[in-house]
């Protein structure tokens, strides 16, 4: 590949498909990040294959929208501000064995030698550029271990070393804001609803429709949420005033002035009103209108399709499913409307004297389908195929920096494939025979491998 254009990659993907022998006339969906060269609409590769073949509809990554998403929503200024921060202070001690040592003596020596205290983190976690789910677990990891942080950086704000110094200062003073104090329990509270979500989209068995009905329930989870925020806040702000009388710090709002351009300035009572409407509401709203706009309109000719999934069926009226079917009219084996609605009647009729548990995904409805529905199973098998996520290819990237290192840099392609294929798929079950047996038959060897079993 000569260059990252859309035109170059769709071109490297069609000759490889071709060196494997498949069709582009078999294609039925594809999956890509949001990248301009990727899924622009007029020259991104997916708009050029779907020139080509108009059923190869594309999917951006449901696990790349929700980063999206949670990214937007960090663009609250106090969200963003302590993002910094945590970012700066896990830098601070992972730079310097010394202040690392000190972070870790201050917290052996505060804590008891119980047994529960014996899984306790002894450092902090860098915050990953793109993953949401390692940010979340450096957000919770900073919260758990604030106390020692603060009692930390005390201690080397009098260090000879002047840069030590001078930055242990300027992060006391960061993290022992009341904007930061809030923002952190804030990001926390929220960020704790689509962590899960964010595993669960990058899962190899994710379908289409499982995908959409999580992220529904979370979106309606945040809702529910913002329905409630008085409430929830006042536990957050409980919270945060409890730490602070922990550490001696009066949680109180910036001082207003009547003129003012770079921070909020809200008019609010106290405190507590004003940090909900500096903070908690504007990463509330945030968070769920992207959401809205990223994932409400997703494949909308084709989700109809949902409704032959046993479990939807109440969802979607029999003319709909009909419409979204005829999508695929070429690749029926009978195209006829008639035809087709009376295999969706004996389907769910099916399903009307069957007492076992409907199953919830189209891979899952496949093995119930018989020979009377061939169609039925046909589509099911469509929207089965149509990606989610393409966070499993996007693996091979973290394997490929583990394995070329300078230490290997003169590995040449065949044995780089090799390797980062046993890595990738470690957990396949592979008999060292079977490897012998390859390597034997490869080229002739001195020593008989081929009766190694002998």
């Amino acid at each position: 590949m000569t260059s990252t254009t859309g035109v170059s990659i769709k071109n490297a993907i069609k000759q490889k498909l071709e060196e494997l022998g498949l069709s582009l006339d078999n294609l039925r969906g594809q999956g890509y990040d949001g990248g301009s060269n990727m899924a622009g609409k007029n020259n991104g590769v997916q708009a050029l294959i779907l020139n080509e073949q108009p059923l190869a509809f594309y999917t951006h990554c449901f696990s790349h929208s929700l980063n999206l998403c949670i990214t937007k929503a960090c663009e609250v200024s106090s969200i963003k501000h302590m993002m910094g921060v945590i970012g700066a202070v896990a830098s601070f001690f992972s730079a310097s064995a010394k202040r690392a040592d000190k972070l870790k003596s201050v917290i052996e020596s505060e804590i008891s030698n119980t047994e529960s205290n014996k899984q306790r983190k002894t450092k902090l976690k860098t915050l990953c550029e793109t993953r949401w789910v390692e940010r979340h677990d450096s957000l919770m990891t900073f919260k758990e271990l604030y106390v020692f942080i603060l009692n930390a950086l005390e201690e080397l704000q009098h260090d000879s070393n002047t840069e030590t110094s001078s930055k242990a200062l300027l992060y006391l003073n960061s993290i022992t804001k009341s904007e930061f104090l809030v923002a952190i329990d804030v990001a926390a509270l929220c960020l704790a609803y689509t962590l899960q979500l964010s595993v669960a989209l990058q899962s190899k068995q994710q379908d289409l429709s499982r995908a959409l009905s999580d992220v529904m329930v979370i979106k309606g989870a945040l809702q529910s949420l913002r329905e409630d925020a008085d409430n929830q806040f006042n536990i957050v702000f409980k919270n945060v005033i409890e730490l602070g009388e922990k550490i001696n710090i009066e949680i109180r709002m910036p001082r207003k002035c009547n003129r003012q351009i770079n921070r909020i300035n809200i008019d609010s009572e106290n405190a507590e009103i004003y940090f909900k409407r500096s903070i908690f509401l504007p990463f509330l709203d945030y968070l769920i209108q992207s959401m809205d706009t990223r994932f409400d309109n997703r494949l909308s000719s084709i989700i109809p399709l949902e409704g032959l999934i046993p479990s939807h069926f109440d969802e979607y009226d029999e003319r709909t499913i009909l419409e979204a079917a005829k999508i695929y009219s070429n690749d029926l084996s009978n195209n006829m409307n008639s035809t087709l609605k009376a295999e969706l009647s004996l389907w769910r009729q099916q399903w009307k004297t069957n007492n076992i548990p409907k199953p919830v995904s189209a891979i899952e409805s496949m093995s119930h389908c018989t020979n009377l529905v061939p169609n039925i199973k046909l589509l099911l098998q469509l929207f089965a195929t149509l990606p989610v996520t393409s966070a499993t290819p996007e693996r091979t990237f973290s394997t490929l920096s583990r394995m070329k290192t300078y230490l290997r840099s003169t590995m040449m392609e065949k044995r780089l494939n090799g390797l980062a294929m046993a890595n990738i798929n470690k957990k396949e079950l592979v008999k060292e025979a079977d490897i012998i047996q390859v390597f034997a038959q490869n080229a002739p060897r001195r020593m008989q491998l081929k009766d190694w079993s002998l």
